[in-house]
């Protein structure tokens, strides 16, 4: 068994974590009816993904927006975690891949640890 060794100890840090209750959130199921791509004025791209519930409420839709590099090669944390949580697997070679796909978030998809597939909200009902 190796010996804990700590280096660097004296920096400080402030990492935000989510909450109990955060994480206690009640998982929504959606389905992804159209995406949107455009490029933005730095250059960057933004996918914003248009989703109704997947319940079949007549609640209004939700759109969840996402960063992209200026190529298209380059995805924010929160995109992986989203395309993983539709089942998307390898690579993404057209945003079109993801309409009619479903997954469920939880505290609005705030942060890639709120994105799961659907069966996290079919679970909690």
């Amino acid at each position: 068994m190796r010996p804990q060794i700590s280096i660097g100890n004296d920096l400080p840090i402030a990492i935000k974590l989510p909450t109990h209750e955060e994480f206690d959130q009640k998982w929504i199921g959606w389905r992804v009816w159209a995406v949107d791509l455009h490029r933005e004025t730095d250059g960057n791209l933004r996918l914003c993904v248009f989703a109704d519930h997947a319940n079949g409420s007549k609640q209004p839709s939700t759109v969840f927006e996402f960063l992209l590099g200026p190529l298209g090669r380059t995805a924010s944390p929160k995109l992986v975690a989203f395309a993983a949580a539709c089942g998307m697997r390898g690579f993404i070679t057209s945003v079109d891949q993801l309409e009619g796909r479903y997954f469920s978030t939880r505290n609005s998809g705030k942060r890639s640890i709120d994105f799961g597939p659907l069966s996290n909200a079919l679970a909690a009902a």
